[in-house]
């Protein structure tokens, strides 16, 4: 639901993964049905035309376990738009940033969390189920690469500060969570 102007547009039938003015408000699960108006709403707004001289700002309020990684890649691509389009993004993590949550926080432009946040780091699960076995392998390839995409992105947003081997030493944690501290030491958060 994109804002009206007034207070009156966000109510206790707003859902919980909405966009209010420049902040997107991610404090759902993270999928098609949760953000369905919310995609919109970003592609409305990182699409519009503006004074090149005015600032503008997207800014991602996060507390969210996470979620598909369908709906992730189409906001990460509205982030890289807003990004050409001259739009400084934010996050800001004010609980959990889980998996799909996580990825989306840190590619902002300036990224923030509390000292008592948590970045939960993804650890490429996918699920896809065959009932033949000659696609196990396809499918075993499958994952295999998506992890590595994942990987990718944590490491493309770490500005070096994340080696692979330290990344899949996070992600043998069962619980892989990240407090403040650590996402900034390993570039994560600003």
């Amino acid at each position: 639901m994109a804002w009206s102007g007034n207070n009156d547009s966000i109510n206790q039938f707003t859902p919980r993964n909405y966009m209010y003015g420049s902040f997107v408000f991610l404090l759902d699960e993270i999928t098609q049905d949760t953000c369905f108006s919310l995609l919109g709403d970003i592609t409305n707004y990182v699409m519009q035309d503006r004074n090149p001289a005015e600032e503008c700002t997207l800014d991602f309020i996060i507390n969210s376990p996470g979620g598909d990684v369908s709906t992730m890649t189409t906001i990460l691509g509205l982030i890289n738009i807003a990004k050409l389009n001259g739009i400084c993004v934010r996050s800001y993590v004010l609980g959990t940033a889980g998996s799909a949550a996580s990825l989306i926080a840190v590619h902002a432009d300036d990224r923030f969390m509390s000292k008592l946040s948590y970045h939960f780091i993804h650890f490429g699960t996918h699920v896809s189920v065959t009932q033949k076995a000659s696609e196990i392998e396809k499918v075993y390839l499958q994952t295999k690469q998506y992890a590595k995409s994942m990987d990718a992105l944590y490491l493309e947003a770490s500005n070096g500060k994340l080696t692979p081997a330290v990344l899949s030493e996070l992600q043998k944690d069962e619980r892989g969570y990240l407090n403040a501290e650590e996402c900034v030491k390993y570039g994560l958060c600003d």
